[in-house]
């Protein structure tokens, strides 16, 4: 125990040593500093220092890493990013992501206007077949959530087949995705809906 307290303010000595090599006039104890205003009430998690600037990247594989989702698309069923639907019926759309640590719940925000409605038809993981209850997967105001209740999701490749209604032209895209613990922003590319009028048959 006073092994593992000695090398720990060892740690503590040498990364204010560090600090104080690298940043001599950041601030000193008569200085007031903040981060993210007076009422910050955050954490700040994932700090590094580097000695270079990172390239761009570098900087994209420091955030993957940092993350539990990665690789999040949204796709009509062939994997392309247009569709049509028929006017008044719906289409299906395709929302693929790796989740590379486990989560409680998932909530992935959708960035769609009012009008259209969304629900989720089908889930695969790994290929395999998701079991979920109705009240355990739910769209509402844009945001889809995975709950089960209790029940860790695991990592793996999802597959979640969407059903998609709307009356007009329309992009959907992801807006951001969360672990209900932190949110995290996210911008994908659109799938764009073009929805036409059903040809007549007679």
């Amino acid at each position: 125990m006073v092994k593992g307290k000695l090398q720990y303010m060892l740690l503590t000595i040498g990364m204010c040593l560090c600090m104080a090599l690298l940043f001599p006039t950041v601030a000193t104890a008569e200085d007031e500093a903040t981060i993210g205003g007076e009422n910050f009430e955050g954490a700040i998690g994932e700090t590094a220092i580097h000695d270079t600037v990172l390239e761009e990247g570098e900087i994209l594989a420091n955030y993957q890493a940092a993350t539990f989702i990665t690789n999040i698309t949204i796709t009509d069923e062939n994997d392309t990013d247009s569709t049509k639907c028929v006017l008044n019926g719906k289409c299906l759309g395709k929302l693929t992501f790796d989740l590379i640590s486990e989560v409680d719940a998932l909530k992935i925000g959708l960035n769609l206007p009012q009008s259209i409605t969304v629900s989720v038809d089908n889930i695969k993981k790994d290929n395999e077949e998701f079991t979920y209850a109705d009240n355990e997967v739910v769209v509402e105001n844009g945001i889809l959530t995975i709950d089960k209740a209790g029940e860790t999701l695991k990592t793996g490749n999802y597959v979640i087949d969407m059903l998609i209604e709307h009356n007009n032209v329309l992009n959907l895209s992801i807006e951001f995705v969360s672990d209900t613990v932190s949110e995290v922003g996210y911008e994908s590319d659109p799938l764009q809906v073009e929805v036409v009028e059903l040809p007549n048959l007679l």
